[in-house]
């Protein structure tokens, strides 16, 4: 792949072809990230690029005034503060905190983290992190106040690493045919290419070399999956688009994350990027008794769904909140439930359990099973009769179907040949809840605890339960260590999840444990 060489004539001349061709002057920047780079480099800063370019910045040029008065306007009267003013203000103030003390409007953002540390205790974190495989350029966002505390004492965060004995990697230090055969390799060998970019070095590389990690796997002839990269134009066309194929605009935090969390990040919220796109918001809907039956026969109409929980989930709670199950909202409404599995069901009554018991008898279906071996039969003639043998006798057919019920009585002996069976089929114990409910209860009966269960057949427990006192000491050790402490730190996931559960919250644990008083402050390790 041919390198391209960017001169400030170049990225005029391309800026004004752009320009004239309709893109507009808030989009130009997207349009070729290298080119947006090097035109910050030659030029000083992209606001100097499109002047020098003729072209009319499409957001006005910030300074301090302007920052405090948007600040008084929105901070001042309680309402989120936008990325970038927030950029503008650390430019001309240092800090945020800082520009709101000179707006005079209170600041809501959080406190300074590792306030107590030194530089010593930054270099050991960092160096701790570095021994355990946690790659440096990562640190940003799998541990933010680390990186901030660093960022305060030495600067920059290169200066950090520097200090720690781990600087930055050279840029361009594998050549390009270097990093086009190591992909190669790696995706021939079943890798995934993804994983190169943890190496630091590699990376940089092979951003020098090609510019964009998806110009250097494009050029070793590997496919890797694009990153889309929303705008509020692409935000709202992707609104419409699902309006125009019939969806649910409603469920998109379901179906489609991506474009919901979009909207959110761009407009604030999915019902402001609604309105964006020029459709009005359905209010919230009041359901009654009728208007339940009025929808239940729409959706029955429509015929698209079978799974009335899937396809519609307000309408199926309303079926639960008016008249306790989908099966009387249905007979209600007049119309019959339709399955799951595609097939039109029926609701079930007294006169056609007993014929289909009957027209199942005659057609030779296994007598000495469970409703004939038809779940839903079973079910319905359990609830409408009281039993399966009940329906039968009820159906004249009594002496004819040697059906015997074989109920499962729990023993200790039987609970851990259970357990013993189970983990010998290569089932997992902690899904034992889940997939074998009355083997989980029986446990628990007899033994106590399904990990005292566990331990009397003679198996490891797969999630051990801690007490408050192992959890309080894991968490003082970290603290001792110098760890992080934030709850969003990937590393204190598994303690997190420990300490909601013995104390109720993370921060009552960390109360608890002494390392932070009550008032919120951190206490010295």
């Amino acid at each position: 792949m041919t390198k391209r060489k960017w001169t400030k004539e170049i990225i005029v001349e391309r800026l004004r072809k752009w320009h004239e061709e309709g893109v507009p002057a808030n989009a130009l920047s997207r349009q070729d990230s290298a080119m947006t780079s090097m035109a910050c480099y030659l030029f000083g800063s992209w606001r100097m690029t499109l002047d020098e370019a003729g072209i009319k910045p499409a957001r006005k040029k910030w300074h301090r005034d302007r920052i405090i008065l948007e600040l008084q306007r929105t901070r001042g009267q309680g309402l989120p503060v936008p990325a970038t003013l927030v950029s503008a203000a650390r430019s001309e103030f240092g800090t945020l905190r800082s520009a709101c003390k000179a707006a005079g409007v209170r600041c809501l953002c959080r406190k300074l983290a590792h306030l107590d540390w030194n530089r010593d205790m930054v270099i050991e974190a960092i160096k701790k992190r570095h021994d355990d495989g946690r790659p440096l350029q990562l640190t940003t966002h799998e541990d933010p106040r680390l990186y901030a505390t660093a960022v305060r004492l030495f600067g920059t965060w290169g200066n950090a690493r520097a200090a720690a004995g781990h600087p930055r990697p050279p840029m361009g230090k594998l050549s390009a045919e270097e990093v086009v055969a190591t992909i190669r390799d790696h995706a021939a060998g079943g890798g995934d290419v993804l994983e190169l970019r943890r190496d630091e070095m590699f990376y940089r590389s092979a951003r020098r070399r090609f510019e964009s990690w998806l110009n250097a796997c494009e050029a070793a002839g590997v496919s890797v999956k694009r990153v889309r990269r929303w705008t509020p134009e692409k935000v709202i066309k992707a609104i419409l688009k699902r309006q125009a194929d019939g969806l649910d605009l409603h469920k998109t935090w379901q179906e489609d994350q991506s474009l919901n969390g979009a909207a959110r990040h761009h407009f604030g919220s999915w019902r402001a990027a609604i309105k964006a796109a020029g459709i009005e918001p359905i209010r919230t809907e009041r359901w009654n008794k009728q208007r339940v039956i009025e929808r239940l026969r729409v959706w029955h109409e429509r015929g698209t769904a079978t799974n009335l929980v899937q396809s519609d989930s307000r309408l199926s709670s309303a079926c639960y909140r008016y008249f306790g199950s989908h099966v009387a909202a249905m007979e209600a409404a007049g119309i019959e439930r339709r399955e799951s599995n595609g097939r039109n069901g029926r609701v079930w009554t007294k006169e056609r359990v007993l014929v289909a018991i009957q027209d199942r008898f005659l057609a030779g279906d296994p007598k000495d099973q469970f409703g004939f071996g038809d779940r839903g039969l079973g079910d319905a003639a359990k609830r409408l009769f009281g039993s399966w043998l009940a329906a039968v006798a009820a159906a004249g057919l009594k002496d004819k179907v040697n059906f015997k019920p074989n109920p499962r009585r729990w023993d200790p002996a039987r609970v851990l040949a259970e357990i013993q069976k189970w983990k010998a089929k290569g089932g997992k114990l902690i899904h034992v809840h889940q997939e074998f409910p009355s083997l989980f209860i029986g446990a628990k009966t007899h033994f106590g605890s399904w990990n005292r269960a566990i331990e009397a057949a003679g198996l490891t427990p797969e999630c051990k339960r801690h007490t408050s006192a192992e959890v309080l000491a894991m968490i003082r050790q970290r603290h001792r260590e110098g760890l992080s402490l934030d709850s969003r730190d990937p590393g204190c996931k598994y303690l997190l999840n420990r300490t909601r559960r013995r104390f109720g919250s993370w921060e009552k644990g960390l109360i608890a444990a002494g390392v932070v008083s009550p008032d919120g402050k951190k206490v010295a390790s």
